[in-house]
């Protein structure tokens, strides 16, 4: 049996994709939309792992020799739980 939550998944142009988290960030959303998918089940966000280690290495690249101590926190918060680049 299909399950709603896994299987109905959807291809979003990456553009669109960064302008949708920009909104919500930009307007102070995030926490609350956290809350909001937690009470209606959803636990996690499924991303394919390709564009995650992408982004990750562009991080690692920007920020190769400047010193930020966020920078590895970012990278590890990109894992997934049966992936790691």
């Amino acid at each position: 049996m299909a399950n709603p939550k896994t299987d109905n998944l959807t291809d979003v142009e990456t553009g669109q994709f960064f302008e949708f988290l920009e909104f919500i960030i930009s307007n102070h959303h995030t926490a609350d939309i956290v809350k909001d998918l937690k009470a209606n089940g959803f636990d996690s966000v499924r991303v394919s792992v390709e564009p995650i280690r992408q982004i990750q290495s562009f991080i690692k690249q920007a920020y190769a020799n400047k010193a930020n101590p966020k920078v590895n926190t970012v990278i590890m918060s990109g894992h997934t739980n049966t992936h790691c680049s």
